[in-house]
């Protein structure tokens, strides 16, 4: 396993960050990839979460992402009995989501957050340390602490944590309306925000 290839598909324009993990409501079927992933070297080593709330609007989309991601794992190993990475969908942030992290040597974050640098439904990804807002989107919690922070306090702790955490990131434009529907280009960024996932995996193995 080459660990430092992870971040070779990323895009990492610095102050281009647009991540805010948001849903989608309509389905769309995932490119076909030549993609010759060893789910069983995955296992227990990768975590892929999408972050927010499904009934927020555009904030739902990191939810839709992991779905998809899930959808595409579940089909390609069908019929086998090898396992894929581990992914979920979570509202939390802070110590909660440092906490879901436990275990794991690398772990994708797919979230929707609001920069205003990027034109809405714009899709990038960066190492959490070059997060722009600590307390941007869902990687942290109001009434907690920043990831960063968690992941820190985690470490001091002698908790195994992943030693790298990609963000997927998704630029938002309504993220407190109650509405099951995202935007027009965020919806439009769901494939997009799939391909960045996917690539990632592929780029390591």
């Amino acid at each position: 396993m080459q660990k430092d290839r992870s971040l070779t598909s990323c895009d990492k324009t610095a102050n281009n960050h647009p991540s805010s993990l948001e849903r989608g409501e309509e389905q769309f079927s995932p490119p076909r990839f030549n993609l010759d992933l060893d789910a069983s070297s995955l296992n227990g080593k990768w975590i892929i979460i999408g972050m927010g709330n499904p009934i927020l609007g555009d904030d739902g989309v990191g939810w839709q992402v992991a779905l998809q991601v899930e959808a595409y794992m579940l089909h390609k190993f069908q019929g086998t009995d090898t396992p894929i990475p581990v992914i979920l969908n979570l509202a939390v942030g802070g110590l909660s989501l440092m906490e879901y992290l436990i275990g794991y040597e690398r772990a994708i974050l797919i979230d929707a957050i609001q920069t205003g640098t990027a034109p809405v439904g714009t899709v990038t990804c960066f190492p959490i340390e070059e997060l722009p807002n600590r307390a941007a989107g869902h990687l942290c919690s109001a009434h907690d602490t920043t990831l960063q922070n968690a992941i820190q306090m985690g470490r001091t702790l002698g908790a195994r944590l992943p030693d790298q955490i990609t963000i997927v990131a998704i630029e938002a434009e309504m993220v407190y309306d109650f509405t099951e529907s995202m935007s027009p280009e965020v919806n439009a960024a769901v494939p997009t925000a799939f391909t960045k996932v996917i690539q990632i995996l592929d780029a390591n193995f």
